[in-house]
């Protein structure tokens, strides 16, 4: 999402009276519940990522309980950077003990890796957990793991300040129709609702489609496969019958020979076979010819 939308966004956006009840996670967003009743979204596609707020709840699929450590905390701040799409909603807590702790929810809004990272603000930003973790071993320039000090990502992302005019003008991926939105919240929101929702559910049923498809074609090619090997197997079987009558039959043929007919013994009905010889070969090359064509058909 545009720098300046996630900016006036936070501008908008107001943090007053606002616990935390729980926190869900699925792979569309992460799903921040106050107490109050009303949900902060964090979205996190590969396609866009943002936030918005609903002041009622509605379902985004199944959910995971996550972060434990923000229930019953206040969010208190939230704060773009200056130099990336990175924001930060700052929560305070006191434990039982009556000491403030202060979370910091990194929204690293960057796709086509957006990640979330909990971290607790102490001397330093020390993080806590992530939704995707990695060492250096995955990514030469930094790593994000639990109790090591979080570092931002290093990108050639240069903010764009420009000023926006309202009504927001979006247009519904599924049926075209235009939404006009006099708030950016109302623009992020009827966005994941009516864009990257739709978006995603298409780029689902693609994907589902290129799956069979591509497990249809290898079936087909393992019944062309299976269908040749029983062609094979059918012809094989043929030339190992004309190899023995023709061992049979090797005092009746005579040189320059087209055709030999002769009792088929692997017949129960014994009818007559018609076998089609080579006239430059001898009986015996005649023979050793089916008996190589038999070889080389078990052979595949």
């Amino acid at each position: 999402m545009d720098y300046i939308i996630l900016f006036d966004w936070t501008k908008e956006f107001s943090v007053e009276k606002k616990i935390v009840e729980c926190v869900f996670y699925n792979e569309k967003a992460l799903r921040i519940h106050f107490k109050d009743n009303t949900d902060l979204y964090l979205v996190i596609s590969n396609y866009d990522a943002y936030p918005f707020f609903a002041s009622k709840p509605f379902s985004i699929g199944d959910e995971t309980p996550i972060w434990d450590q923000l229930i019953h905390s206040v969010l208190t701040k939230v704060s773009l950077d200056e130099y990336d799409r990175i924001m930060r909603f700052i929560f305070t807590q006191i434990d039982i003990f009556q000491q403030k702790k202060t979370y910091v929810l990194i929204a690293e809004f960057i796709p086509p890796k957006p990640n979330i990272i909990l971290a607790e603000q102490n001397q330093e930003l020390i993080i806590v957990d992530a939704l995707k973790k990695y060492s250096y071993a995955d990514n030469p320039q930094r790593q994000i793991l639990p109790k090591i000090p979080y570092q931002p990502p290093k990108t050639a992302f240069k903010p764009y300040h420009r000023d926006i005019s309202f009504p927001l003008i979006l247009q519904t991926l599924q049926t075209g129709e235009t939404i006009q939105c006099n708030t950016v919240n109302e623009y992020l929101k009827n966005h994941f609702i009516y864009v990257l929702s739709v978006k995603e559910e298409l780029e689902h049923r693609k994907a589902i489609v290129d799956y069979w498809e591509r497990e249809l074609k290898k079936a087909q090619q393992k019944l062309y496969k299976q269908r040749m090997e029983l062609e094979q197997a059918e012809k094989s079987d043929y030339w190992r019958i004309c190899a023995e009558i023709i061992k049979v039959n090797l005092s009746n043929i005579q040189r320059g020979q087209n055709v030999l007919k002769a009792i088929n013994y692997f017949d129960p009905e014994l009818s007559t076979i018609e076998i089609e010889l080579l006239p430059d070969k001898t009986p015996q090359e005649n023979m050793q010819y089916y008996l190589k064509k038999y070889k080389k058909a078990k052979r595949g």
